[in-house]
């Protein structure tokens, strides 16, 4: 019953008479940039809308005009005195009109530890030359934000203070949503871990880990949103908090895993378990006790998780090869786990995109299974619970 309330009750969250954004932003037109670039010391190019630019291989600079176009068409450019909602993810920019340099985000001489983070940054446009623009973008990380200058360039939006908030929070509803859903399903799981725990359940700490699994991944989804930093002003934490989630999400995968081969498999996961603890503590140390951000760690830490997960399928290709386990289920979704974090590490560190897409696919197919088990074992322990404590009574009533 529960979980059909929750669905309906996501179904009117997102019916298109409250999402409608028609009534929040009618009136407000699109700023969409026109104008050349380059990267490092090339060459300028002329941009053309959808490009790619790297933010990770020097810093770039954008020279143009900001139009506006509403309903697909142009109906001018940006006046002086407008503000401008910069998005920027982990960089530092600067305006430059005419001889006046505005820093924006963090100042470019002290952008650590002011950069290791993603957030909405207002300008007022001066309008020296109206309608023209120039934006120094300056990025200390080398991986984890290739995107940057593509998603500041996208998101560029006249702010009206409340109007762009509520807008925001519009646009990331759905995630948060889906996010505070899995938290309440962690919490249902703990229960029918306590319940399994009290009946003697066979193979009752499966649920345990579990929670643990998709609380992780709740708390990932949440950190990931780009809009996160107008709920949580704490912008480094947010990214702190994100990676932290990030690492010990794959961590559990791996325990979940051991779980499931058999004694000798468990010992061989284990001893790569006990690498990858060492490599996440020593990457929280070093980003303690160093100037080293822990932003930039992360790279370090994706290729000895990378490592560790082509290992791991390997391993479980050979426990299917020769124990003939392809129909388990867990097992499976445990490789698949292992293998969506390789393709998401990979399109990260060539700049397809910045978010864990792969990754994001396959929580949401083990969300649905945990679902499942969860619907399909409550009344089980129920049951369970109601014979322990039926047969408790006949056993004073005998004594």
């Amino acid at each position: 019953g529960c979980f059909i309330i929750a669905i309906v009750s996501l179904l009117l969250l997102f019916d298109d008479d409250a999402t409608n954004k028609q009534s929040i932003n009618a009136c407000i037109p699109e700023i969409v940039f026109e104008g050349e670039y380059k990267v490092g010391d090339e060459d300028w190019k002329v941009y053309q809308k959808g490009e790619h630019i790297s933010a990770t291989k020097g810093d770039v600079d954008i020279k143009g005009v900001l139009k506006l176009y509403y309903n697909g068409e142009e109906v001018g450019q940006v006046l002086p005195g407008t503000n401008i909602a910069f998005y920027g993810n982990h960089v530092a920019i600067e305006v430059i009109e005419g001889d006046i340099r505005t820093n924006i985000g963090p100042e470019i001489e002290q952008i650590y530890p002011a950069s290791c983070e993603k957030r909405w940054w207002i300008y007022t446009y001066i309008g020296e030359n109206p309608g023209k623009i120039q934006i120094h973008v300056h990025n200390t990380h080398k991986y984890g934000n290739d995107n940057a200058v593509d998603e500041m360039l996208d998101n560029l939006e006249i702010y009206v203070p409340t109007v762009f908030e509520d807008d925001k929070m519009v646009e990331s509803a759905l995630q948060l949503v889906v996010a505070l859903l899995v938290l309440v399903c962690v919490f249902a799981l703990g229960g029918v871990y306590v319940l399994a725990k009290i009946t003697h359940v066979k193979q009752s700490s499966h649920f345990l880990q579990m929670a643990c699994f998709m609380l992780l991944a709740g708390l990932c989804m949440i950190f990931s949103d780009k809009n996160i930093a107008l709920i949580i002003h704490k912008y480094t934490f947010n990214t702190l908090a994100f990676g932290v989630c990030r690492m010990l999400y794959m961590l559990c995968v791996s325990e979940m895993l051991c779980s499931y081969m058999n004694e000798d498999m468990q010992r061989k996961i284990k001893k790569l378990l006990g690498v990858m603890y060492a490599i996440v503590i020593a990457i929280m140390l070093i980003s303690v006790v160093t100037d080293v951000l822990f932003y930039d760690m992360l790279f370090y830490w994706g290729i000895g998780q990378g490592l560790i997960c082509i290992v791991i399928l390997g391993l479980i290709l050979k426990e299917i090869i020769s124990q003939k386990r392809i129909e388990h289920w867990s097992l499976s979704f445990a490789g698949l786990v292992s293998l969506a974090f390789l393709i998401d590490f990979i399109a990260v560190c060539n700049g397809f995109w910045n978010v864990s897409y792969a990754s994001g696919i396959m929580f949401f197919a083990l969300f649905s299974r945990g679902c499942i088990v969860l619907v399909y074992t409550i009344p089980k322990n129920i049951k369970a619970a109601e014979r322990a404590q039926k047969l408790e009574q006949e056993l004073l009533l005998f004594c």
